[in-house]
């Protein structure tokens, strides 16, 4: 019964890997970057200079002690196919230990085609 189930439970992440494939789930991915630094008191663009912080267009130095981090913000709005990509390929390799007969990389032994690996059997009678 052990082996049956082990046996329904590959057959289902099989099919769920399909499943996964053909789906479009839609969702939305944030990336920010870092686009520079400002002055929180004034808004002004602010640079680090040695020792402190100053305004970038006139050298003074900043208002308060600290810049704060200016960063763009865009967010992507689409498939999800990085997250369907690692859901398929984790349940690959689940497939792979659960059943390596059916579901793991093929081991061949070959040779080359010119040479053919060959299995030499020689019977040795005792005297």
């Amino acid at each position: 019964m052990y082996t049956r189930a082990r046996e329904i439970q590959a057959e289902f992440y099989a099919a769920e890997i399909a499943e996964i494939a053909d789906k479009c789930r839609l969702g939305q991915k944030v990336e920010e970057k870092h686009v520079g630094w400002r002055c929180p008191a004034c808004s002004k663009d602010a640079r680090w200079r040695g020792t402190k912080w100053i305004h970038s267009g006139d050298g003074t130095d900043l208002c308060v002690a600290k810049a704060e981090k200016v960063v763009e913000v865009k967010t992507i709005t689409g498939d999800m196919i990085e997250r369907a990509k690692l859901q398929v390929d984790t349940r690959k390799w689940l497939l792979s230990k659960m059943a390596p007969k059916r579901y793991g990389d093929r081991l061949e032994l070959a040779g080359d085609k010119d040479a053919p690996l060959a299995i030499t059997v020689r019977r040795l009678d005792r005297e």
